[in-house]
């Protein structure tokens, strides 16, 4: 239900993107934001996975249009992964609908049961997570 609410338009019309992708093109935009330069072994690192995977994902998106690789300027053995002006309106367009269904979600909560809520996923989050560095990786 929170993926729908989140993801599509409103109109039932949701966006043909993976899993994987989504979360790649929100690293990349986040850490956009940032100001950082983002490149594809961050990716790998970020979500445990080979370089063969990284690099097909990064190829879809690019594929798409969203994406596109960037000699970097401080090696030039690397590329610099860059947003386009599609992604980047994309993402924002998403960041806005999440922060409104997540306001929603927590408006009939008092300010007290919205800190419950929010101590009680973390503690859930930390159960997820793994505890130790390579516990949980997928190879």
């Amino acid at each position: 239900m929170i993926r729908r609410r989140t993801v599509c338009d409103g109109q039932g019309n949701c966006a043909a993107m993976s899993a994987a992708q989504n979360f790649f093109l929100f690293q990349i935009y986040r850490r956009t934001c940032e100001g950082k330069p983002i490149y594809q072994r961050d990716l790998e690192r970020e979500f445990s996975l080979r370089r063969s995977t990284a690099s097909g994902i990064l190829s879809q998106l690019e594929q798409s249009g969203l994406l596109r690789r960037e000699t970097s300027a401080q090696d030039a053995r690397l590329k610099t992964l860059v947003l386009t002006d599609e992604a980047v309106a994309l993402c924002e367009e998403r960041r806005r609908r999440i922060e409104a269904f997540e306001a929603s979600l927590t408006e009939n909560l008092s300010p007290a049961e919205q800190e419950q809520l929010l101590a009680l996923l973390q503690r859930v989050r930390n159960n997820i997570e793994p505890e130790e560095e390579g516990k949980g990786e997928c190879r």
